[in-house]
């Protein structure tokens, strides 16, 4: 027996029980390569317009919101109720979900662009409220603000002082000198933390009670005025520096020392992380003395501040630890509080330049991402699972931040961790939003990889970095789920948006439904809602029996300057009384030695040596999903064994046309032979075409060695026509226990192919 007799016995014995005929599937896309070509003719700036996190703290700085499910799915901050947002569940459960109030940087934009005051000002007035003064000017007033982000608010300095007035770049300067010390400044107000041989420490003999160092710091050090302020921890690792500095005053403090000695263990794992994938340089990681105001309670823990190019080429990269970072614990979550600011560096040694906004998506997603990789049970991340859900239905991934992490776990866990670091060498730091999709699309075939992200988000397939599934059940918009009525429905898409929809096809209808697309790197698939996994397209014709079916689609879009829609014109005839078995609907088991026996019946004349696993049937009311598991048979082959094993899965759509009769249709069809023999191990995949594998009448050819080029292309498989049939009817006997299905004549040898039932009960 060849490999595409053996191919097409286990196509027939797949198709038989789950009586399915149609669908599509895609195959894996392969692993993409960093090639892009980016079109730098865009406008220089871009401003996103959702509401993004603040605070990166070993503990969310903020509450989490409330949704009356998932209680898990926490959204990037917190709001008033007043701001609650009516979402749905998988299962058309309303939800209240409270989005947050966009943060303090976003304000301060949005109040300069109204004339508020200038974009200088309101940067001097920011500084000033970081380095602990009064500030000059009122920021928010009355207006709600979830703080203000140290890295946004040193980007925007940086942005600002180009127009600022001479007086206002010389209190710039002054602020920033204050809020960052530059490294010389902490050699002279610094000395080693470890204790001479005396067990003494080494700098005790400078005078120090007397010092206000709390006051020199907020008065930027004056000249001169240089006393000992802060030790620090040292090791070199690779031929680098790396230093953590902690307030002199704090040397003996019992609950402080923790977080000095947990930053120094962050910073060490996060470099050896870090350094397998990246070239890294020296760091300084400071804990300041500087206090922003008391209300600055949804503020930065830590933050890297914004360098010249200069300076990140020749100074170590500098990490400020504010008072905010030390709320929780000194635990794994503080360490990966650590860890993330740490991958700033690695940002900008590969970089140089990310002041531009339309870089926070990967940015601080891509932070996010490997800080989780560095600490992987510490879930800081999980809180941003709640902003990724709630704006990806409405919004592109470029317009997130912190919970853009993950779309890079996904590309982490596919591709590896070292081609997530190399997207940096592609991903652009200026042009806005429409450079940033360019270069995203133009990543290895990101079409397919953006959309099977999409699918694996919608099927809850996606895991964390401990290999835990994500908890995240997909929220859907109100205006996303209708009803197939007669007319005209629109599914679309902006550049890199999971929009997704719940779509009702009514009970007692044949549909006819006639789908028009627009250009662009648009996709479409669907799959019904009870079935994760069996992806394929829109049902166009299809007939809905006892219940209404519903179906979840997924409309995907990788087009830089486009939106993607599909347009469905949907017409109905109405069926009138139709008929329901509910005996049907259960889940049903076929056993081994029921599946050997069928093998047998198909594969007569054959040493067929083994056959394992088992076939499983899911029926509700419209549908039926056919999964083997476990399935593989073993034949003797001149003298050597061949195995194949075959994984996957079939849904099919059904109405009953008369008693003890069912007309299967419309499913989709996704399987994976893997053959072991002589030659080695291989695969092929099965979708759609399988179908016209099927010849007619049976006929088989001679044998040949089991062999990659033996695997058959689609219409290979034995002789005579192949069918082309969309539908297949067959009988069946349904009873408290048992499912007995009875192919169609001339379709195959098998008379019967028998279940059992597993769940589900016999009204």
């Amino acid at each position: 027996m060849n490999v595409k007799n053996l191919l097409l016995l286990s196509i027939l014995l797949v198709i038989v029980p789950a009586c399915n005929r149609e669908g599509q599937t895609e195959n894996p896309t392969p692993s993409p390569t960093l090639e892009v070509v980016v079109d730098t003719a865009v406008p220089a700036t871009e401003a996103t317009n959702l509401p993004t996190n603040t605070a990166v703290a070993s503990t969310p700085t903020t509450p989490p919101a409330t949704a009356t499910t998932a209680p898990t799915n926490t959204p990037e901050a917190a709001a008033t109720n007043d701001n609650a947002v009516v979402l749905l569940t998988e299962d058309g459960e309303e939800v209240q979900f409270i989005p947050p109030p966009p943060d303090g940087i976003q304000v301060l934009l949005a109040n300069v662009e109204a004339g508020r005051y200038t974009l200088p000002e309101a940067v001097i007035a920011a500084l000033q409220r970081y380095s602990g003064e009064e500030p000059t000017l009122d920021l928010f007033g009355e207006q709600p603000a979830r703080g203000l982000d140290g890295w946004r608010l040193s980007s925007l300095a940086a942005n600002a002082y180009a127009s600022a007035s001479p007086e206002e770049q010389v209190e710039m300067e002054r602020l920033y000198n204050k809020i960052i010390p530059s490294p010389e400044l902490l050699e002279a107000i610094s000395a080693p933390a470890a204790p001479d041989s005396s067990g003494r420490d080494t700098h005790i003999a400078k005078a120090r009670a007397q010092t206000d160092c709390l006051r020199l710091w907020r008065e930027g050090f004056p000249e001169g005025e240089h006393p000992l302020c802060l030790l620090y921890i040292e090791f070199t690792e690779s031929g680098h520096t790396y230093r953590v500095y902690y307030p002199e005053a704090r040397r003996t403090d019992e609950t402080f020392l923790p977080y000095a000695q947990a930053a120094t263990d962050a910073l060490r794992d996060s470099v050896r992380v870090y350094g397998e994938w990246s070239e890294l340089r020296d760091i300084n990681l400071i804990f300041t003395l500087l206090t922003p105001p008391e209300e600055e309670e949804h503020g930065t823990g830590a933050f890297v501040p914004v360098l010249t190019a200069a300076e990140i080429r020749t100074a170590p990269c500098p990490i400020l630890v504010l008072p905010l970072g030390l709320d929780g614990p000194a635990d794994e979550g503080f360490k990966q509080l650590i860890a993330h600011e740490v991958f700033h560096c690695v940002q900008y040694w590969r970089q140089e330049n990310t002041t531009d906004a339309s870089t926070d998506w990967y940015i601080e997603g891509m932070a996010e991402y490997f800080s989780g990789v560095v600490y992987p049970n510490a879930n800081n991340e999980h809180q941003y699972l709640g902003g990724f859900n709630f704006f990806t239905a409405s919004e592109s991934i470029l317009d997130l931040q912190y919970s853009a992490w993950v779309f890079f776990q996904y590309l982490g866990d596919r591709f590896g961790k070292e081609f997530v670091v190399n997207m940096l060498d592609v991903l652009p730091t200026s042009g806005g939003k429409t450079a940033q999709a360019a270069a995203l699309a133009g990543i290895g075939d990101m079409p397919a990889v953006f959309h099977e992200f999409g699918r694996a988000f919608l099927d809850r397939q996606l895991h964390d970095e401990n290999g835990t599934p994500l908890p995240m059940p997909p929220y859907y918009l109100p205006p996303s789920r209708f009803v197939l009525n007669p007319g005209s429905h629109q599914l679309q898409a902006i550049p890199f948006q999971l929009a997704r929809y719940q779509l009702t096809y009514r009970e007692a209808k044949e549909y006819a439904i006639e789908l028009e697309t627009s250009a662009g790197a648009g996709r479409l698939a669907a799959r019904p809602a009870s079935s994760a996994g069996t992806w394929g397209d829109l049902p166009l014709e299809i007939r809905i029996s006892c219940d209404d079916v519903v179906y979840v689609g997924l409309v995907t879009n990788t087009d830089a300057t486009s939106d993607y829609a599909a347009t469905a014109q949907t017409e109905w005839v109405d069926l009138g009384e139709v008929l329901c078995d509910p005996c049907l609907v259960g889940t049903w088991m076929q056993d081994t030695a029921v599946i050997e026996e069928n093998f047998r019946t198909l594969a007569a004349g054959a040493n067929v040596v083994a056959v394992r696993g088992q076939f499983f049937l899911v029926i509700d009311e419209n549908s039926m999903t056919f999964t083997p598991q476990g399935y593989g048979v073993q034949i003797e082959n001149d003298g050597e064994v061949v195995d194949m094993a075959m994984e996957g899965s079939s849904t099919s759509t059904y109405i009953i046309p008369a008693e003890g009769q069912i007309l299967a249709t419309q499913g989709a069809f996704d399987f994976t032979a893997t053959f072991t023999g002589p030659a080695g191990t291989f695969s092929t995949v099965l979708g759609p075409e399988a179908m016209s594998m099927i010849p007619s009448p049976l006929s088989f050819g001679p044998t040949d060695p089991l062999d990659p080029g033996s695997v058959p292309a689609p219409g290979e498989l034995g002789g005579g026509e192949t069918s082309t049939a969309t539908e297949l009817i067959f009988g069946y006997e349904c009873t408290e226990n048992t499912l007995t299905t009875f192919p169609p004549p001339g379709l195959s040898p098998i008379t019967s192919s028998t279940y059992v039932r597993v769940s589900g009960s016999a009204p």
